[in-house]
């Protein structure tokens, strides 16, 4: 069993180069945690030892993104292309088991901590874009948007594990 989460925020500019063509660029801090676990069962003498072994960890990025986008004919939706650039900032895990049967001789314990090794500092990945311009007056607009990308380089330093995301988000963004 295992689930991820990220959550981040930045700063964006955007530039319309004419009605129908946006620039942006973005720099955004990103917190990803991750939470695996696997169950384990062993005779003993008394019965099963039944425990949980689980994994949890934290990557931090500052991620760097360039953006072309496009309106779709006289409408407010876009679509475009972009790349990021991922730089590692931090990296956690912590390593445990928890007791599940009775005849365990421990509730939950800490196996390990520390830092994740082998992780690359850099990420490049490209992505298409799906956005709405919705205009929330004053001179502010929400762009809820959706995201599909691919990275183009292995995350870790030993294997080719590569990331496909489906990302969701919506930008305020104020009008200058």
């Amino acid at each position: 069993d295992g689930n991820r989460n990220e959550q981040s925020f930045g700063i964006v500019t955007e530039y319309w180069y004419d009605g129908l063509t946006a620039l942006s660029a973005n720099i955004n801090f990103s917190a990803n945690k991750g939470d695996f676990s696997v169950r384990t069962v062993l005779p003993t003498r008394e019965g099963e030892f039944v425990s949980d072994y689980g994994f949890n960890s934290t990557l931090k990025y500052l991620d760097l993104e360039l953006l072309v986008r496009r309106r779709i004919g006289i409408s407010h939706f876009s679509a475009g292309a972009g790349l990021n650039l991922g730089f590692l900032l931090t990296s956690e895990g912590v390593y445990t088991e928890q007791a599940v049967s009775d005849n365990v001789p421990f509730e939950r314990r800490i196996l390990s901590t520390g830092t994740i090794r082998d992780l690359r500092s850099f990420s490049l990945s490209p992505f298409v874009y799906l956005a709405y311009d919705a205009n929330l007056g004053t001179g502010y607009y929400a762009c809820p948007n959706l995201s599909l990308s691919y990275t183009l380089n292995s995350i870790i330093s030993e294997e080719s594990w590569r990331r496909l995301s489906i990302s969701f988000g919506i930008r305020i963004v104020r009008s200058i």
